[in-house]
């Protein structure tokens, strides 16, 4: 389900776990940084350089995710998309979701 309120990409704290063949799961977006969670977490809003750097972008982040690591399952990859599409400017996301949902295709 969609929030109504978008997280800005300059707020958004992207963590993830690894599988023990280094595949990416359990994928959540959060618009704060928690010192209490066990994911691995992106640079998130805690790190001037998200969003200016080279390559810091919850874009980037998805692209490494699916095409350094790959997902654990089509259902994680999935559920990472639905993670991103909380994301104000990831509109791609909830694109690519529409795209899946209605079955069109280019």
């Amino acid at each position: 389900m969609m929030r109504n309120d978008p997280i800005k990409a300059r707020d958004a704290n992207i963590y993830w776990r690894y599988s023990h063949t280094n595949r990416v799961y359990d994928v959540r977006v959060r618009d704060r940084y928690d010192l209490c969670e066990s994911r691995v977490t992106s640079s998130g809003s805690f790190w001037t350089g998200w969003k200016h750097a080279r390559a810091t972008s919850p874009e980037a982040l998805f692209g490494e995710m699916l095409f350094r690591f790959g997902f654990t399952t089509l259902e994680e990859a999935r559920i990472a998309l639905l993670q991103f599409a909380k994301i104000d400017n990831c509109q791609w996301a909830r694109d690519m979701l529409e795209a899946r949902t209605y079955g069109r295709v280019a």
